[in-house]
């Protein structure tokens, strides 16, 4: 493949990875609004309490992104096109390290330690056991 092709290749598939993130995080928001309407909030703002105001689709794509990327390089020969295609381009645009160190600055800023250390240490412990999967099941 030239370079233009796999630039090309890879951009597209990033587009496709942060188009999966987008409709993901869209739908999250959605299902909080209703679940806040459905508690009392009228005006629909999606504020839900506990476990259901936590960034899920944050630790969804990057523990998918991870695990995918784990057997990416399990499976494809290192630096063809597929893993290039797959691995930088899908992968890259479904995870974000840049909202993840956001959303646990933001907890710091706001003091809320359990969620700092909660979205910091699920993150990191869930995306290297889903890495970890990934090269296992790929028999690296």
């Amino acid at each position: 493949m030239s370079a233009l092709g796999m630039a090309l290749a890879v951009g597209a598939a990033g587009a496709v990875g942060a188009l999966a993130r987008v409709l993901l995080d869209d739908a999250w928001l959605a299902y909080r609004a209703g679940r806040a309407s459905r508690a009392g909030d009228p005006a629909g703002s999606g504020r839900v309490a506990g476990l259901a105001g936590w960034p899920w689709p944050l630790l969804i794509v990057n523990v998918v992104g991870s695990f995918v990327l784990g057997w990416v390089h399990g499976a494809l020969p290192a630096g063809s096109a597929w893993a290039t295609v797959i691995g930088a381009g899908w992968c890259g645009g479904l995870t974000t390290f840049s909202t993840w160190a956001v959303v646990a600055a933001g907890a710091l800023k706001e003091r809320r330690w359990a969620r700092a250390a909660t979205v910091l240490l699920g993150h990191l412990v869930l995306g290297l056991c889903a890495a970890a999967l990934g090269l296992t099941l790929a028999g690296a």
